[in-house]
């Protein structure tokens, strides 16, 4: 099984978002499970946010790929690193 959608976990980390009032967040694109198939979406994420939960779409399961791997515990923006 290579190459096929949800078959392998897909993560970009296309930036880190500061603002004056919230911590620092991430611009990440990763495979989620919609009504139409699987398919790459871009969210803004925090800390404690998981990608598992985050790839289910609406009354669809979540992916197994991201289980209990991909859970934001840190987001430095300062050494511009972001830690699972």
């Amino acid at each position: 099984m290579k190459n096929l959608r949800g078959a392998s976990g897909y993560i970009y980390v296309s930036g880190i978002v500061l603002s004056k009032i919230k911590p620092p967040m991430a611009r990440i694109e990763f495979e989620g499970n919609y009504a139409k198939g699987i398919n790459r979406a871009t969210r803004i994420l925090g800390v404690r946010d998981n990608l598992y939960k985050k790839s289910a779409g609406a009354n669809m399961p979540p992916l197994e790929q991201y289980k209990d791997k991909f859970i934001i515990s840190e987001i430095n923006p300062f050494t511009i690193l972001l830690h699972f």
